[in-house]
This record gives structure tokens, C-alpha cells and sequence, in this order.
């Protein structure tokens, strides 16, 4: 695949060299409450999934880019899932590392990923599912364009309690 680049940002498939990436992100992730998952995720079912990768979004209704500095350095992770190819959709969802938040690397990321959605992927729109007291994350989406269009009473059960998921949708030129 060819690396699509926005900003100093690159997009690029997964590799065996991102799979300990990969974990650290996924296990955050789990930690903070933010995933489907009852369990963390083991290093070899990252690296069985890293190694078996669909490269066909549309068979397999995902695809996960990894997205590096101009470096090279991976600096955080884009996931299309989801994917529809017959209604021209996707749900979207972004993991910037720890060290670098704050950056301003999750608003280009989400610049990078209506682009790439929109002209490799012939997408029409994307959707994030984002906890309603999430409000650094809604704010980002936000300030990419996408605009509230739902709600999903007590979607989450998390550590902290109970969530509602907001729903926000980009429609893509």
C-alpha cells in the first residue's frame, strides 16, 4: 500500500515491527474502559492478527493503518471497522500514544483519515462512537467537522459506571 500523508503524518499498513505497538495501545485502551473486550489482548493474537491481515477492507469489513511522524516513529493508530461497502460507510476510531497527545496529531489524524476514506476507500461518511463524557474526544471530532446525530442510552458499562455512546457523523465529498 502506499503511504497517504497529511501534515507531516503518514498512514501505512501494519507491520511485525508495529506488533508490540500494537499491544501497548490495545491493553490502554482496555485499561481505560474503552473497548468491547472483557479481557486484555495477548501479544500473540496481535501478532497473529498482524501477520494474517486482510489487506480487502471490503471482505473483511475493517482495516487498521498505522500512523507514523515523517521519522517513521509509530505515533498513534486509525481503525476502519465496520465497513460497507454496498451503503458506503464506516465507523472510525483513533488511539494516539500517551507521550503524544496534545500534539495536535489527532485532529490531522482525523484530516488524513476522511481523505483516505473518501479517495481510496469511496466512502460517503464515517461515524465515531464516543462516550458522552468523553469531552477531549468530542471536542477533537468536533473541531474535524463531525457533528452529533444520535445517542445510545447506557450503551457502555465501564469501571467508572454506565455511558451513553453519542453518536458523530462526517459525510465525506
Amino acid at each position: 500500500m502506499d503511504e497517504d500523508v497529511v501534515g507531516a503524518l503518514r498512514l501505512r499498513a501494519v507491520e511485525p515491527g508495529d506488533i508490540d505497538f500494537i499491544f501497548e495501545m490495545e491493553n490502554r485502551g482496555f485499561s481505560e474502559g474503552w473497548t468491547d473486550r472483557c479481557a486484555p489482548v495477548s501479544r500473540h493474537s496481535i501478532e497473529t492478527y498482524v501477520l494474517a491481515c486482510d489487506p480487502d477492507p471490503f471482505s473483511c469489513g475493517q482495516l487498521r493503518l498505522v500512523c507514523t511522524t515523517s521519522g517513521g516513529t509509530p505515533i498513534a493508530l486509525l481503525d476502519f471497522y465496520d465497513i460497507s461497502a454496498r451503503h458506503r460507510h464506516a465507523k472510525v476510531g483513533i488511539m494516539v500514544a500517551d507521550g503524544e497527545r496534545g500534539k495536535g496529531y489527532g485532529r490531522r489524524l482525523l484530516k488524513c483519515a476522511s481523505a483516505f476514506a473518501s479517495g481510496r476507500l469511496g466512502l460517503a461518511g464515517l461515524v465515531a462512537m464516543i462516550a458522552e463524557e468523553n469531552s477531549i474526544s468530542r471536542r477533537l471530532f468536533e473541531s474535524a467537522g463531525y457533528e452529533l446525530c444520535g445517542r445510545l442510552e447506557k450503551w457502555w458499562h465501564t469501571p467508572a459506571g454506565v455511558s451513553d455512546c453519542l453518536l458523530f457523523q462526517k459525510l465525506l465529498p
